[in-house]
């Protein structure tokens, strides 16, 4: 479909292109979308009734948002981008382009409950190193009305905790500091309630998930939708310049591929590296954007081992991860 686009653009480049969609924003390698309009059409369908005509109604709705499309003009990426996955196949190879095994299922996500005016501590279970390039990433569960700006470190020297939303309820707190030293956990004062269900000791091209002590851990219980990449699957997604960013993936292996599983991502210039998630539950993972990497929208390879064949008439033998979002982020 984009390649017929970039044809009739060039063949006609004085007459404006439009993209029509129920979806999120697009999100293209070759063009820009600029938002147009958005409105909610309300209708009326027909109940169908059994062995007979229908004699009901039922009253639907649908959001549409109009685009317009225009070839890309900078390939820099944007300040943060995120996206989640619904049912556009835009931008997106090798994914099921259904969904109806839909998860209903509620995850129990385990982590910190941190309370609001209390100082509560993250013991680690070894020291970690930050300052420079060395920072920790927190991913945290806010659901409250106000924001967890206001959360600050206790007693950490000259570290800084800064904040920035990523989606829904979901927050990364980052750990920053100018001179290096060793952190055995994190004293942290909550301005809100909030749930820190995973921490991420993050350099310029690696990152490793932080163990923590369970002492004092919560459970968080949630309900989470995504789509279903094959074991093989491409997507496209801006990357900050090398060194300067992170990509971040809400992903979930199925648990029926045993307790294990591995996922690598790579673009068209390097690999960004492998990561080893827990299978049967939903986490983040988070990738440096490293040495040799070109910036801008690109698109990325997404291997996963072992596949899942799921069984379920429709669907692939070869199934993935199912993934929630991702989110494109430079430094602050």
């Amino acid at each position: 479909a984009m390649d017929a686009w970039d044809g009739i653009m060039a063949e006609t480049p004085d007459r404006p292109a439009f993209f029509l969609t129920p979806f999120g924003t697009p999100i293209s390698d070759r063009f820009e979308f600029e938002p147009v309009h958005k409105e909610t059409f309300v209708y009326d369908t027909l109940e169908p009734g059994r062995y007979q005509l229908p004699t009901s109604k039922k009253s639907r709705s649908i959001t549409l948002s109009l685009y317009h499309m225009q070839h890309s003009k900078d390939s820099s990426p944007p300040t943060q981008y995120v996206r989640e996955f619904d049912g556009s196949n835009v931008g997106i190879r090798r994914f099921v382009r259904h969904n109806r095994h839909i998860d209903t299922k509620k995850w129990a996500l385990n982590g910190h409950a941190l309370r609001a005016g209390e100082e509560n501590r993250i013991n680690f279970k070894s020291g970690v190193t930050v300052g420079k390039a060395l920072r920790l990433m927190l991913f945290t569960i806010h659901e409250g009305f106000g924001n967890p700006d206001e959360t600050a470190l206790v007693n950490t020297g000259n570290t800084q905790l800064t904040w920035r939303h990523i989606v829904d309820h979901w927050w990364i707190g980052e750990v920053t500091s100018e001179s290096t030293f060793r952190l055995r956990g994190l004293d942290i004062l909550p301005s809100e309630n909030l749930f820190v269900t995973s921490v991420h000791h993050v350099s310029n091209n690696r990152a490793k998930r932080v163990d923590t002590i369970t002492e004092k851990e919560g459970t968080h219980v949630s309900g989470f939708t995504g789509r279903w990449a094959r074991s093989s699957c491409r997507f496209l997604a801006p990357l900050p310049s090398a060194e300067n960013g992170f990509l971040c993936m809400f992903l979930n292996a199925p648990g029926n591929t045993g307790t294990r599983t591995k996922v690598s991502l790579a673009s068209r210039y390097a690999s960004l590296g492998n990561r080893t998630i827990e299978t049967g539950k939903w986490c983040w993972e988070i990738w440096p954007v490293g040495k040799g990497q070109a910036s801008g929208t690109q698109w990325l390879t997404l291997e996963v081992d072992p596949a899942w064949d799921a069984g379920i008439n429709g669907y692939p033998n070869d199934l993935g991860v199912r993934i929630g979002c991702i989110a494109s982020l430079p430094k602050k």
